[in-house]
């Protein structure tokens, strides 16, 4: 059988689902996202003579998700993340790529807001979230 190349994602989607008044909709106005995670891996060694590690342990940690969002005209943006924020309303982030993996972050909540522009017309906003844990659909 012949090597063949990779089809590589272009495209993806994120969803949010939330009470009302925000309710459930795919994010259509995000440029840029940023998922990551805070936990981390180190080594521990053992009491005795030797100085090399002896295993790993896992430090378990939270969700981190950035999204760098554009401004739209109107008096309403596509997510009111500020009533999300402020009412401490847990809400679920869905990711899809677009003919492949699709994963969820079920327990989510806005950490803080960000908005930026310039000169040139580039107007923009940062929402860093917080999530719980994700997992693959």
């Amino acid at each position: 059988m012949a090597n063949t190349p990779n089809n590589y994602a272009s495209s993806a989607s994120l969803f949010i689902n939330a009470p009302a008044p925000v309710g459930n909709k795919r994010l259509r106005a995000v440029e840029k996202y940023d998922f990551g995670d805070e936990g981390s891996t180190e080594t521990r060694t053992e009491v005795g003579p030797t100085s090399d590690a002896a295993g790993f342990v896992r430090i378990p940690g939270g969700k981190t998700i950035s999204l760098d969002i554009r401004e739209t005209t109107g008096k309403k943006r596509e997510v009111n993340w500020e009533y999300l924020r402020d009412n401490e309303i847990t809400f679920s982030l869905t990711k899809q790529i677009t003919g492949g993996q699709r994963v969820q972050h079920p327990f989510v909540r806005v950490s803080t807001i960000k908005a930026t522009g310039d000169n040139k017309g580039e107007h923009t906003y940062t929402v860093e979230c917080v999530s719980l844990g994700e997992k693959g659909l």
